[in-house]
């Protein structure tokens, strides 16, 4: 689709109301003109057929009356016609009332009839009549029939053809001046507004120009452009609307941080039961070792063998602490480039004892070639931590999570997590995301933890979807962009197309 600039637009519309507003005015003034000068002309001609009438109309009564020889009277009369410089004639006739030509400025056609649509008007009207008619031997003229009676007789007709050349030649010159002057007025408008729209929409251009470096997620603050009429009034309330946004998301993001926080601790007290066991185990055989340590203290190589056990038992419950606290403990973000598979692997060693306990069999295809991901570490392996977590308690009796990593093309990579779980009603998975939603029973789950975790993904340019059928399972599908392509750059895959 064309794109046309407000300015170009303003333009057109101003320039087409002015052509039909000059166009119209134009015509009308054309019209008057002609009229005017066409009523003159009539106005002269009626004047001149006038003044030759009366000498034609006595000549015709002397001719009846025998009065004084008439043979050149009206050849006489003719030439006068012909000769008078107010107006060019092109013709001059005289006629009987029986339409018979008397005299003319052509010889040839005296005794001839000579009747056309001027003459038959002034027969019926028995009054002068004239009409611009197209002669077929002198072309354009101005045609002019004066009944030739005194008290009600009709004696003849004076025919007089005045030349209308000169009256359409100046007419049409007229017309190319009124066109040539519209268009240039026309083009002088369409100019002087193109440029003051110009001068108006670069404020515009001004403001549409920080609307495209403005970033919801960035708090840089770019120069508006300073008006008193209403793009300052916009220009203002985007300010002061950038301002809101930016306040909004700093409420937000610190709401966010608070929920993320408190998802993790929720998840942690869902691995309380767990990590007791983890530790209790070490514990009772530190327990038996000093015990037996307190019996025997001479027992040399007893007491060695069973240092060697403590310390291997203090290491583990070391170890088992410090992943608690490195999960729970609420510190700043750390960017950088992840190994996913490794990951996976961490957070399977966190819900191990769950997994055991409640029956459920874990199985990992990492692929080995897997690009990496760039973004938080730890915030990637809650998002872990949650999908698996809810797998779990997807199957009270036990059953299998399987979770797989795969190359997208050179661009993505994608996580698919599938367990064998109760699965979750059709009506359902559009609200699977929405925060508190839960399907798990009072006391068991906050509903924040695939909120939370969508919430991750999508601050890493990342998408989570959800395929599930009541009875045989879901599977969660999280997408990555690689840290080789650009981020915005990702493509979404299409996962009803993924065999897994």
């Amino acid at each position: 689709m064309i794109q046309i600039s407000l300015k170009t637009k303003l333009s057109l519309l101003i320039g087409l109301v002015m052509s039909t507003v000059m166009g119209i005015g134009s015509l009308m003034i054309l019209v008057h003109e002609r009229g005017l000068l066409i009523s003159k002309h009539r106005d002269m001609a009626r004047a001149i057929i006038q003044s030759h009438s009366v000498p034609v109309t006595n000549a015709f009564m002397f001719q009846e009356m025998d009065i004084l020889p008439v043979e050149d009277t009206f050849d006489n009369y003719i030439e006068q016609i012909m000769q008078q410089k107010d107006l060019p004639t092109r013709f001059a006739r005289i006629l009987s009332a029986d339409f018979q030509t008397v005299a003319h400025n052509e010889p040839g056609d005296y005794g001839k009839n000579y009747h056309d649509s001027v003459i038959a008007k002034t027969s019926r009207t028995r009054d002068s009549s004239m009409d611009i008619v197209q002669h077929p031997q002198y072309g354009w003229v101005l045609e002019v029939v004066e009944p030739l009676q005194i008290s009600g007789k009709l004696w003849g007709y004076l025919v007089i053809g005045f030349d209308a050349e000169t009256i359409r030649e100046r007419i049409h010159k007229f017309f190319l001046f009124l066109l040539t002057t519209t268009i240039l007025a026309i083009a002088l408008t369409i100019l002087v507004v193109y440029l003051i729209s110009d001068r108006l929409t670069k404020s515009l251009k001004e403001m549409v120009a920080v609307i495209d470096k403005f970033n919801i997620k960035s708090y840089d603050v770019f120069p508006i452009p300073k008006s008193n009429d209403e793009i300052g009034f916009l220009a203002r309330r985007f300010r002061q609307m950038q301002r809101r946004l930016h306040m909004s998301r700093r409420e937000l993001e610190k709401a966010q941080k608070e929920i993320y926080h408190a998802e993790k601790l929720a998840s942690i007290g869902r691995l309380a039961s767990g990590v007791a066991h983890e530790i209790n185990n070490p514990l009772m055989g530190l327990k038996n070792c000093v015990e037996t340590l307190r019996n025997e203290p001479d027992n040399i190589e007893q007491s060695e063998e069973y240092l060697l056990l403590m310390q291997e038992g203090m290491d583990k419950i070391e170890i088992i602490v410090s992943k608690l606290l490195e999960f729970s403990h609420k510190k700043s973000r750390k960017s950088g480039k992840i190994d996913i598979n490794n990951s996976i692997d961490r957070v399977l060693k966190l819900v191990n004892y769950r997994l055991s306990k409640n029956q459920v069999e874990m199985e990992v295809k990492p692929e080995d070639s897997l690009h990496n991901v760039y973004g938080d570490q730890q915030l990637l392996e809650e998002v872990f931590m949650n999908i698996i977590i809810n797998a779990i308690d997807a199957m009270p009796s036990g059953g299998k999570v399987e979770v797989t990593t795969e190359n997208i093309g050179s661009e993505n990579i994608l996580i698919s997590f599938k367990d064998t779980g109760v699965g979750i009603p059709s009506s359902q998975i559009s609200e699977i995301f929405d925060p508190f939603f839960t399907t798990k029973d009072i006391g068991k789950g906050t509903g924040l933890g695939l909120a939370v975790s969508l919430r991750i993904v999508e601050e890493h340019e990342g998408t989570i979807t959800l395929k599930s059928n009541v009875g045989k399972g879901s599977t969660f599908f999280v997408q990555f962009p690689a840290t080789e392509q650009s981020i915005n750059k990702n493509t979404v895959v299409n996962h009803e197309n993924i065999a897994h």
